[in-house]
This record gives structure tokens, sequence and C-alpha cells, in this order.
């Protein structure tokens, strides 16, 4: 739905608005999107205590066990698919991802 695993994860409770910036997406995308994931009962969307006019997004306890399910299987999956690989193509790979990771834009 746009609003991937890593993200929750590595930017904590996200808003609607940081994902549009993250993912240069478009507020109303993100409004249809963060709608969908709550009435799928995996977000829920909490008022800001510092500041009302902000509305956090939590994941609930199913959202978590999907992101769980998901992030293993992932794990899972690139484990198979490097089982084979010699180090030094493994080191590579990682140096690679490392770099295409830390990219952002001008």
């Amino acid at each position: 739905m746009g609003l991937t695993p890593s993200a929750s994860r590595d930017w904590g409770p996200p808003q609607p608005d940081g994902h549009t910036t993250a993912t240069r997406g478009r507020s109303p995308a993100v409004s249809r999107q963060v709608t969908a994931l709550e009435r799928a009962d995996l977000i829920e969307r909490r008022q800001d205590p510092e500041d009302h006019r902000v509305h956090v997004l939590h994941l609930t306890d199913a959202g978590r066990r999907i992101l769980a399910r998901v992030t293993e299987s992932r794990r899972t999956a690139f484990r198979r698919r490097l089982a084979e690989w010699p180090p030094e193509d493994l080191e590579r790979f990682a140096e690679y991802l490392e770099r295409y990771n830390a990219w952002t834009a001008p």
C-alpha cells in the first residue's frame, strides 16, 4: 500500500505528511492508503498530545503481527537467495546496499 514495513520501523510512528515527503507521494494518495490501513485495522490514528492538529499513526496488534510475518518472510527469502554466495560477493553486495540506502534526493 505504499507505507512500507521499513518506513514504519525506521521512522517510528509516522505522520501522513512525513510519508508524503519520504515517499514523494501526494497527500491525497497517502490519505487513501492510511484510510485503507485503518479500515483493515492495521493502524490507528492518535492525536498528538503536543500538537492537536497532528494525528500520529500507530500500528495495531494486527498490524504488528503482519509486519513481523512480512519481515521474517523477507529475511528468509534473502537468506535462501544469498546462501550460496561467496563471502566477497556478500560483502560487495552489502556495500552497494549501504550506498543505495544512504542516497538522499537532491
